[in-house]
């Protein structure tokens, strides 16, 4: 790992930022590609109004977002999100009854294809929740010494 200061500067280091390097510098994690998930979603799931969202939820909503290549609607079956989830099909579509229920999504149904879902209403409720910044102010970097191997 390496070293968090600057030779004799005392000053942090700058570290490589790319995702390959956080993730342990496995590019084969990302052979099939990777989602991007705004940490404001992350760090408000919890505390949506008037319905917060469950982790089971927001991983759903995750493996929509994986799906969702472009501004078209995402489109994946739920069998294919029951084996990413390892949970149920039923289960899974309660999942989704659920976050619709809750005003996060419409499922929108096609015949003889898969249903189609439209995350605009996650993605306004989002917005609205987050319309001011945090009381703390933006989100600070530290850099930290690497542990030191016992």
């Amino acid at each position: 790992m390496p070293d968090a200061t600057a030779a004799g500067a005392g000053k942090p280091a700058k570290l490589p930022r790319d995702l390959v390097t956080r993730w342990g510098g496995r590019k084969e994690f990302f052979d099939h590609g990777w989602v991007g998930v705004p940490l404001r979603f992350l760090e408000s799931r919890a505390e949506m109004k008037p319905h917060d969202l469950t982790p089971t939820e927001a991983i759903f909503i995750i493996d929509l977002m994986a799906h969702k290549w472009d501004e078209n609607l995402p489109w994946p079956g739920y069998k294919r999100l029951s084996k990413w989830m390892g949970k149920s099909e039923g289960y899974v579509r309660k999942v989704a009854r659920g976050l619709q229920t809750k005003g996060f999504l419409k499922r929108l149904p096609r015949i003889g294809e898969t249903n189609l879902f439209d995350l605009e209403p996650l993605f306004a409720k989002l917005a609205s929740h987050i319309k001011s910044p945090p009381p703390s102010g933006p989100r600070k970097r530290t850099v930290r010494a690497p542990r030191k191997k016992a």
